[in-house]
């Protein structure tokens, strides 16, 4: 059975880039439906900071009261070269407005994000997958028409069950969004290549959430080494996370490997990591942490990150946002705040074309734009300069420190400033 449903905007892609869009969308009048291929939201509530220009996107929708009673406020960034403490930046010395970090749970911003949307008159539609569509732009509707596949739980046997199709929707649409995260079916759709940054391979991370007291509850600490770049974050007053990049992840597999839990990165399998893997890691990057590996711990895993983007980010009435189009490492977290500004950039975008029938020109500066700040991101083309005045230390290291700053936009430039970085 094929339904037929009609919209001006489809976001495909529930989580916070696709919901913020769509939230976006529907302040500005906009018809939307907001679709995915998952059954509910993330399962594990992995923690998320927020760069100040997310915040003051989220403040505007009305969010802003709401995430900072469940939130942590970081007010600023250390950094370290192993255990020399080399430079601070205080948030307020960058901007004005909102001058800080928020960690929070992406369970939090999601539920916030889904409430909003909900009084607006929008729902997530779950076990919505993406089959195909197709673009008419030679003729005077300018539409896309997607087709949407229901999915439903059935048991394959054996005490198996999966998700299959059960019938058809047909959706047009003036636009389509691409908010479906790294595995996009809508930049597969769209032919365009995910291609890797540089020559190096992937970032393996060992990641440890602790209850333990951080060395500074409002400060974030980046440890740069001489391949590595390492975080710690603050969740709490209690609570901490480090993410440690490892060099050679196979260094960890040890005797004490066995009857361990593993995780499969890759074709690679590596065990969960316990207390003697983060007490090694801290005294050989990060000996100014004191005692902080006794606190219990409450989980841990190695990750593995890519460095991607796309060669362009849409294609006539089709455009990707967040982590549909790049990715990068966690230190900065990025990928996931610049989603947010794509987020808002593609919705006033579209709304201008919509309801003004203004021309394409508007989506052509979207794709200009993004792929200007992300190849500033990664450092292609022009590189970053070193000022005169910068300390040995970010000469060094400006290769990596550029994607360790938890800012974007203007504010990446203005903390660059601070440390002897030029753009």
């Amino acid at each position: 059975m094929v339904l037929k449903k009609e919209t001006e905007v489809l976001v495909v892609g529930a989580g916070p880039v696709g919901m913020f869009a769509a939230l976006e969308l529907a302040e500005r009048g906009i018809a939307v439906e907001l679709v995915d291929e998952s059954w509910r939201t993330a399962a594990r509530s992995y923690a998320l900071a927020l760069h100040p220009r997310s915040l003051q996107l989220l403040d505007a929708m009305g969010l802003l009261e709401e995430l900072l009673q469940h939130g942590h406020r970081v007010d600023s960034v250390a950094f370290y070269e192993g255990g020399e403490r080399r430079a601070e930046v205080a948030l307020a010395d960058v901007l004005d407005t909102l001058p800080f970090l928020l960690v929070l749970p992406q369970d939090r911003l999601e539920r916030a994000l889904s409430r909003r949307l909900a009084e607006k008159g929008v729902e997530v539609h779950w076990n919505r997958r993406l089959a195909g569509f197709e673009q008419r732009l030679d003729r005077g509707d300018r539409r896309v028409v997607a087709q949407l596949e229901v999915l439903a739980e059935e048991d394959v046997g054996y005490g198996v069950s999966g998700f299959v199709a059960e019938e058809r929707v047909r959706v047009a649409c003036d636009f389509l969004i691409g908010a479906d995260g790294h595995r996009s079916s809508v930049r597969r759709l769209l032919g365009l290549d995910f291609g890797k940054i540089g020559t190096a391979g992937d970032q393996v991370y060992a990641v440890f959430e602790q209850q333990a007291r951080p060395p500074s509850p409002t400060e974030v600490r980046v440890v740069l080494g001489d391949a590595t770049a390492d975080v710690l974050w603050p969740l709490a007053p209690d609570r901490l996370r480090w993410s440690f990049e490892l060099t050679d992840p196979r260094g960890l597999v040890s005797n004490r490997a066995k009857g361990r839990l593993a995780v499969h990165l890759g074709g690679d399998v590596f065990p969960y990591l316990d207390h003697h893997d983060l007490a090694r890691l801290i005294a050989e990057r990060a000996p100014w942490s004191g005692a902080e590996a006794e606190g219990e711990l409450n989980w841990s895993v190695a990750v593995r990150f890519e460095r991607r983007l796309v060669p362009r980010f849409g294609d006539g009435r089709v455009w990707l946002a967040g982590d549909a189009a790049h990715l990068t490492g966690p230190v900065g977290v990025q990928s996931m705040n610049v989603g947010l500004r794509e987020a808002h950039e593609l919705a006033w975008r579209i709304a201008e074309v919509v309801q003004s029938k203004e021309q394409d020109g508007l989506m052509v500066e979207y794709d200009s734009e993004r792929m200007a700040e992300w190849r500033r991101l990664f450092g292609i083309g022009s590189p970053v300069e070193i000022t005169a005045s910068a300390p040995g230390w970010v000469a060094r290291r400006a290769d990596r420190l550029i994607t360790c700053l938890p800012v974007s936009g203007e504010e990446l430039s203005a903390m660059g400033r601070k440390i002897g970085l030029a753009f």
